[in-house]
């Protein structure tokens, strides 16, 4: 049975969720690819799935080429955080809210739901997202 997580373990899916956040929005491709496990994969709602390494380097980089040729500017903004754990496994949800930054205008795009299972030491503060999953248009938990 899951329970919640202890402050540390909170602290440390929170650090990799906001890790990713602002990787993802300074477009460090390669930062944002660090917090995924080798075998993570992302599923965008918008975008589809993204496996691996290279996968996820594809989706973190198709926001770096967004910047360089529209000026877009993404700024991502988590909040909500939940975690669970058991034992070594943990998951995790949050809001994200995805905002661009286009000419002077700035548009909310689709609110969405972050999640992360990790099946390694949640104890780890450099523990990486396992799985990433948009699919919550809605914004509900």
């Amino acid at each position: 049975m899951m329970a919640a997580a202890t402050l540390e373990q909170w602290f440390a899916v929170n650090e990799l969720f906001i890790r990713y956040a602002t990787s993802l929005d300074h477009c460090d491709v390669e930062a944002v690819v660090d917090c995924f496990a080798p075998d993570g994969w992302l599923d965008s709602p918008v975008l589809g799935r993204f496996e691996g390494a290279a996968g996820i380097r594809e989706f973190a980089q198709r926001t770096a080429r967004l910047k360089q040729e529209q000026g877009a500017q993404f700024r991502h903004v988590v909040s909500n955080l939940r975690v669970d754990v058991e034992g070594d496994d943990a998951k995790a949800w949050c809001y994200l809210l995805d905002f661009v930054t286009r000419d002077g205008t700035t548009e909310l795009l689709s609110p969405l739901i972050l999640a992360h299972k990790s099946e390694s030491s949640t104890n780890d503060v450099n523990s990486r997202v396992r799985h990433e999953l948009l699919p919550d248009p809605a914004g509900t938990l």
